[in-house]
């Protein structure tokens, strides 16, 4: 299956600690925070404070607008700048402090017993070729500039937060081949 999502197909939510809101890009299933295997989302952050809590569960968070931040996880504090990437368990304790104004993020948080998960943000100046195989492959354009995808043979439009969420479950080819220039292309990997 490959579904092209548009901005218009996410799903805003509270945060599970309720101190502000998120966009839901994709999800294995279910409609609460306390059962799914895996979840994409996006969020405005726009003061400081403490994560939610997601207990069993691995996080792989990305800045995608803003400055950047500071995450304090359980007194070990990682910078994250624009572009840049970190992966927690979700069950740490998490404060997190904005370098110089609000932030927007990109995050995945899925069962680690159940998945493997890969993030990367790709950033190219000359046409590339990407081979990708896995179970679930989520494209992102975080770019404002819209890109030209070749899957499968077939292209794809993606404007700006578009995605796209190919299941290798149900016959998609899971080779990606990509034509072109990256902008600033989110691709998150999960293998069973």
């Amino acid at each position: 299956m490959m579904k092209h999502l548009l901005a218009s197909d996410y799903k805003k939510m509270r945060w599970k600690n309720g101190l502000g809101y998120t966009l839901e890009l994709a999800r294995s299933a279910g409609d609460d925070l306390a059962h799914f295997e895996w979840r994409i989302s996006m969020a405005d952050v726009s003061a400081s404070g403490a994560f939610s809590n997601f207990l069993g569960m691995q996080r792989i968070l990305s800045v995608l607008e803003g400055a950047g931040l500071c995450l304090n996880i359980e007194g070990i504090v990682h910078q994250l700048n624009k572009g840049q990437s970190i992966c927690f368990s979700g069950e740490r304790n998490v404060f997190a402090e904005l370098l110089n104004g609000p932030i927007r993020d990109f995050n995945l948080i899925y069962n680690p017993n159940l998945w493997q998960a890969q993030h990367v943000r790709l950033a190219a100046k000359s046409a590339q070729t990407r081979h990708i195989s896995a179970d679930l492959i989520f494209l992102f354009n975080a770019s404002t500039e819209p890109q030209v995808l070749q899957i499968n043979g077939k292209s794809c439009l993606l404007l700006h937060y578009e995605s796209i969420l190919l299941d290798r479950q149900e016959a998609v080819e899971s080779i990606l081949t990509i034509s072109g220039i990256f902008k600033n292309l989110c691709i998150t990997e999960l293998r069973k």
